[in-house]
């Protein structure tokens, strides 16, 4: 299973890395595929997400994830207004009974709002 996320790469978060601004909201639009390239079937899957401070593992959110009704899409709509500027990982978790699979993690960096 493999999640497309595509962002820039620090070497200092893991890879891919996404950027926000603090106060934005976190857009995902995220398609899962199979090891073989086929579309993921999310049939009795509960897919999960958490934000964490990359040094610390802080919790800092639990993302809502919805499957979009599109075969392998998954979406995230998340407010970061409590966010505070810095690096943060995130990862998937996806479990189906006793099987339980987990994507790549990904960096979130949060920038400081400019205009507030």
């Amino acid at each position: 299973m493999s999640a497309s996320i595509y962002g820039t790469e620090p070497a200092s978060v893991p890879a891919p890395s996404l950027h926000v601004k603090q106060g934005a909201s976190l857009q995902l639009l995220i398609a899962v595929t199979n090891d073989d390239g086929t579309v993921f079937n999310f049939t009795g899957v509960t897919v999960t997400a958490q934000v964490k401070d990359r040094l610390t593992l802080t919790l800092i959110a639990t993302l809502t994830v919805v499957v979009t009704g599109i075969a392998g899409q998954l979406s995230v709509l998340q407010a970061t207004d409590t966010w505070e500027p810095g690096t943060y990982v995130c990862d998937f978790k996806f479990v189906q009974g006793a099987v339980v699979l987990k994507s790549q993690s990904f960096g979130i960096i949060v920038d400081p709002a400019v205009t507030v």
